[in-house]
């Protein structure tokens, strides 16, 4: 596996994590997919570790092109219906009317505010820690640095960060 393999921030405001089929010359699914930042990495035959950190604006922006989804979906079919964003409840009828108002980067916005989930996701200097199983196609995570560290001597995973990479 390449470092290319690995990782690919080609996209602006997503990081993912691929897994590489050997049989074709092209990805074929992606593992993680993350509104943050992959701040290092590092990965053997069995696992990759990932360091990461929440990205805001790019928080915001998925957020936003969330609800403008679910506003036209109010629109076109006149449905009401209520969206859990994590612990923020939205009406539909309620996320179509801010956005004609304020638009979906101020509902976004005030969502991120009021949620505590987002607010944890977001706190200052905050790194979540990350294990992919490449044989089972599985992830492990977000963990703190000490439950991270735990896990990893638990699957005898021999695997350290070297560097940020941005």
């Amino acid at each position: 596996m390449t470092k290319d393999d690995a990782l690919d921030s080609g996209l602006v405001s997503w990081d993912f994590i691929y897994k590489s089929d050997k049989t074709r010359s092209r990805y074929y699914s992606i593992i993680d997919k993350t509104p943050s930042d992959i701040i290092d990495y590092s990965f053997d035959d069995n696992y990759i570790i990932a360091k990461q950190k929440y990205n805001r604006e790019v928080l915001l922006n998925e957020l936003g092109m969330e609800l403008s989804s679910w506003g036209g979906d109010y629109n076109i079919y006149k449905r009401e219906g209520v969206i859990n964003f994590n612990d923020v409840p939205v009406s539909l009828k309620e996320i179509s009317k801010q956005i004609e108002l304020r638009g979906s980067t101020n509902l976004a916005d005030s969502i991120i505010s009021h949620s505590t989930y987002y607010k944890e996701l977001l706190t200052p200097n905050k790194i979540n820690y990350y294990i992919i199983d490449k044989d089972e196609d599985s992830i492990l995570g977000p963990f703190d640095k000490l439950e991270f560290e735990k896990i990893k001597k638990e699957k005898g995973i021999n695997l350290d960060f070297k560097k940020q990479i941005k």
